[in-house]
């Protein structure tokens, strides 16, 4: 190798080993990409995430079939026929001249089409003109049953008789007709009553006989009188038939119209326990066992005044003939209450007891000689001093009015009432006695409503029955009465179970008091009397009501109504509590009677609390011991819970399932009816009795005393709600379970409104009244 060749070689062995060692020199250019490789192994899962928001909801499908009609309800009084209206009746004569009836049928503004069906009647009845200075009678004179005929306007009938005007009674001139109508299930029974002259029927008249008010009628019937299933409702409808000549039940049976009336009312119903198909002598003067159809003549019944059968003025009021009772007296109408008298002159016993005075008298011609309105005033013999109520059932004859003008509780806890008192509208100085109840409010809870509880109690008990707590008033002589003068008095409780006697603070109890009313020798008396204490704290914040009441030995002096007074001792507005009016509800009935001792519903709730029981109701076993607190099988006589049962009466469920309501001992409702009520009835098929008679006249019209229209009824509307109150009336086995099984704490709260308040699955109001608009 030459010298050159071997020089070059040195030169790049040397810069080969130079770059090759050296950090200075550039990489050199990438190369192209491989192929791929295989794919690896999966991973494992991941946790799950979280749920997303729910989508919109979709579009309701279209409407199932409809379901299968449930059963019947078994409410109180459910009713399902709708009410019937009859006007523009007029009366003529067809071609033959049987008289026709032509009228319009509505339910509310809605034509009634179709009643060519139903059981239609006219009867037709003259008046009979006095031959013997009474007043004039009403004469039966026949009935035809036929059918309707509809005319090319809706709702428009005529009905054809099969009396001709010429078929009426010798000597009268005056008739009326009655239309009766009873359209099935659909509508309720119906009437109608039209007066006019043989000469001229298709001109309604006056009659020349109204003696009785139906209005006054409908104060205490309310919708109608609950004989016939409600189909008589108006007087002038009765008259027709119950006349003397309309056949010999009627005239056997004393039915005509005075007699019946006088002597349903007066509980001397002793002849009607035959009359009729229903055995009629419920609640009147005759009951029975079984189904009560006349099988013992004990009258039972009497006018809700009591003795206030003397009251004529009551229902023979503001019609054309009124006075009728006082000016044209007959025998068949005297007689009709005074049983005892006989007028073929032989000796009888007087209404007093007595021995009666001769009463020879052929017709009613010197009924006036002896009895009339205007002579001999005062005497025994003056009409209308002898039908005078006492001053006790007839507000108008009482003369002291009582206003309480503040109540008081000073810092020593003392409760003074102050009053003023009028006599006859003057300042009434010599006031000796008075009584008063202090009572509080417990306001309502859930599920259940406000009520009364007294602070004055005491033991009460009847022979060997255990003890139970009873409110009670305080009189005079308890506390401190001062008459400041000019009629003006004050009077300060004595608050015997306060702690320290006289301050209401301290009260944390009641019932310290016992009874002394029960024999001292049998097992409860002064020595081993159990405690029984009913917790009852003072509570200043709460409402307290107080009630004065006057009462002297010569009752013309009682109160109008007692004075009340409501206040919030801790200071505030006391709450309102007026579920019923005593003015405007119970006076529909009962008048100005006193009930028990009382003329006003604030005085019944003073004593008639919660905490307050029936001494005679109590068991006797176990044997109760001195720590003892409960009430073993004592009945309330809570205000509400009394009113309703006694009202129920016959129609309480534990009265139809074999027991009975008797209260102080022998006070026996369990045979009463009360005398209003809703047409609970199926007309199409009524003409038979039922097996109970439990679907007649019951009291299932709540409104006719919780008046939503009356202002002063604050909260009349309560019974809706549902509550404590319904188990009064529902007091069957099956409800009271029904109730028990839904309360919760002995009372303090109740489910009812969960189902039974309006708008709720069963509102109560549906149950009493029907479906609801």
């Amino acid at each position: 190798m030459n010298k050159l060749k071997l020089l070059l070689l040195i030169v790049m062995l040397a810069l080969g080993a130079g770059l090759y060692g050296c950090s200075s020199g550039n990489d050199g250019a990438a190369g192209a990409a491989g192929a791929a490789g295989v794919d690896g192994a999966d991973g494992a899962d991941g946790a799950d995430g979280a749920d997303g928001a729910d989508g919109a909801d979709g579009a309701d499908g279209p409407a199932g079939p409809a379901g299968a009609d449930g059963a019947d309800g078994a409410g109180l009084a459910p009713v399902a026929a709708k009410p019937l209206t009859i006007s523009n009746l007029v009366l003529g004569a067809n071609a033959d001249g049987f008289i026709t009836a032509t009228f319009t049928a509505a339910s509310g503004t809605t034509a009634v089409t179709g009643m060519t069906d139903s059981v239609t009647s006219i009867a037709f009845a003259g008046l009979m003109p006095a031959t013997d200075v009474a007043s004039n009678e009403w004469t039966y004179w026949g009935s035809a049953t036929d059918a309707l005929v509809e005319s090319a306007t809706p709702g428009t009938y005529t009905l054809t008789s099969n009396k001709k005007v010429a078929d009426a009674p010798a000597n009268t001139t005056t008739q009326r007709a009655l239309i009766q109508f009873n359209n099935g299930a659909a509508y309720e029974r119906a009437n109608a009553v039209y007066t006019f002259v043989t000469t001229n029927l298709a001109v309604q008249v006056a009659s020349g006989k109204e003696v009785v008010n139906d209005a006054s009628c409908k104060e205490c019937h309310g919708y109608g009188v609950t004989i016939h299933a409600f189909g008589r409702n108006d007087t002038k409808a009765c008259v027709v038939c119950h006349s003397p000549n309309y056949n010999s039940t009627i005239a056997d049976h004393e039915a005509d119209m005075v007699t019946m009336v006088h002597q349903i009312h007066s509980g001397k119903a002793a002849t009607f326990g035959n009359l009729h198909w229903g055995g009629h002598g419920d609640g009147w003067g005759i009951v029975g066992a079984g189904d009560n159809l006349g099988l013992d003549p004990v009258a039972t019944l009497v006018y809700p005044m009591r003795d206030n059968m003397l009251n004529c003025d009551k229902c023979h009021n503001t019609v054309a003939q009124a006075t009728n009772w006082k000016t044209k007296p007959t025998m068949a109408a005297c007689d009709s209450c005074h049983t005892t008298i006989k007028f073929d002159g032989s000796a009888f016993t007087g209404i007093n007891g007595g021995a009666g005075s001769p009463h020879g008298v052929a017709d009613n011609t010197l009924c006036t000689f002896c009895h009339s309105s205007v002579g001999a005033v005062g005497s025994a013999t003056d009409i209308v001093t002898v039908h005078t109520p006492a001053a006790n059932r007839n507000a108008s004859r009482r003369t002291v009015v009582t206003t309480i003008t503040g109540v008081t509780v000073d810092v020593d806890g003392g409760v003074t009432v102050a009053f003023g008192v009028t006599e006859g509208g003057a300042a009434k100085t010599d006031l000796t006695a008075a009584s008063f109840t202090l009572a509080k409010l417990v306001p309502a809870t859930t599920g259940t409503s406000s009520y009364w509880e007294s602070y004055l109690m005491k033991m009460r008990t009847r022979t060997a029955n255990h003890p139970v707590m009873q409110a009670q008033p305080e009189s005079q002589s308890d506390g401190t009465l001062t008459n400041l003068g000019a009629g003006n008095y004050t009077y300060k409780f004595g608050l015997k179970n306060g702690d320290v006697l006289g301050d209401i603070r301290t009260i944390t109890k009641v019932g310290t008091r016992m009874g002394a009313d029960y024999p001292a020798n049998q097992a409860y008396n002064s020595t081993n009397l159990p405690t029984m204490l009913y917790t009852v704290a003072y509570e200043p914040n709460l409402t307290h009501r107080v009630t004065v009441s006057i009462t002297n030995a010569d009752t013309t002096k009682d109160n109008i109504k007692e004075a009340s007074y409501d206040f919030v001792p801790g200071g505030g507005t006391a709450q309102t509590r007026n579920i019923v009016s005593w003015d405007t509800a119970c006076v529909k009935c009962h008048g100005g009677s006193k009930l028990h001792s009382g003329y006003s519903l604030e005085r019944c709730s003073g004593c008639h609390t919660r905490n307050t029981f029936d001494p005679y109701s109590s068991t006797t076993a176990p044997a109760l011991t001195t720590a003892s607190a409960a009430l073993p099988g004592s009945q309330s006589v809570e205000i509400g819970t009394i009113v309703h049962k006694i009202h129920m009466g016959r129609f309480l469920p534990s009265v139809q399932e074999g027991g009975e309501y008797v209260i102080n001992g022998g006070h026996d409702y369990s045979k009463a009816q009360y005398p209003a009520g809703l047409p609970a009835f199926n007309p199409a098929t009524n003409t038979t009795v039922p097996a109970a008679r439990t679907t007649y006249g019951r009291p299932a019209d709540c409104k006719f005393c919780h008046d939503e229209s009356n202002a002063a009824m604050t909260e009349s509307a309560n019974w809706k709600t549902a509550g404590r109150a319904c188990g009064s009336c529902h007091d069957g086995a099956m409800a009271t379970a029904h109730i028990e099984s839904n309360t919760i704490g002995s009372g303090s709260f109740a489910a009812c409104g969960l189902c039974h308040a309006p708008g709720a699955l069963a509102p109560v109001e549906e149950a009493h009244y029907g479906a609801q608009p």
